[in-house]
């Protein structure tokens, strides 16, 4: 009897399941919250840049020298507000990585974006205001 690999049925993929309840810390819980969290402050992190920038510009537009004062204010509080949530989503997404490796790597990737979003939007202002500081030292 010489079977070919084209007589032999193929064996089925076993289907994915969710990982035991029973091994997951905290009672079971299965859906890594934290990292979702960091996610979501990301998002408002830059809704918060970005809603500051536009307002900023917008009120550029106005000749008036104390709205356009109020614009660069609005500016920098989204640009702090920014840098807070960043710090915290970096945070969480710290957390969300280290309980991702306790559940098997669910939600791994979405802790992982998150941390590397919330360092690139803490070090990007960083290093642009060290250009212009360094840039403008240069022209006096």
């Amino acid at each position: 009897m010489n079977q070919n690999a084209e007589d032999q049925p193929e064996t089925p993929l076993p289907a994915w399941s969710a990982p035991n309840a029973a091994a997951l810390p905290d009672g079971g819980g299965t859906n890594n919250k934290i990292a979702v969290s960091a996610r979501n402050l990301i998002f408002w992190a830059l809704g918060t840049l970005l809603g500051g920038w536009i307002v900023a510009i917008v009120l550029t537009f106005v000749a008036d020298p104390a709205v356009q004062t109020l614009g660069i204010i609005v500016s920098w509080f989204g640009g702090f507000a920014c840098i807070v949530l960043a710090i915290i989503a970096v945070v969480f997404a710290s957390i969300g990585l280290s309980r991702a490796r306790r559940l098997g790597g669910l939600r791994k990737g979405t802790a992982l974006a998150a941390l590397i979003a919330g360092i690139v939007i803490i070090i990007v202002p960083l290093v642009l205001l060290v250009a212009i500081a360094v840039l403008s030292a240069q022209m006096l």
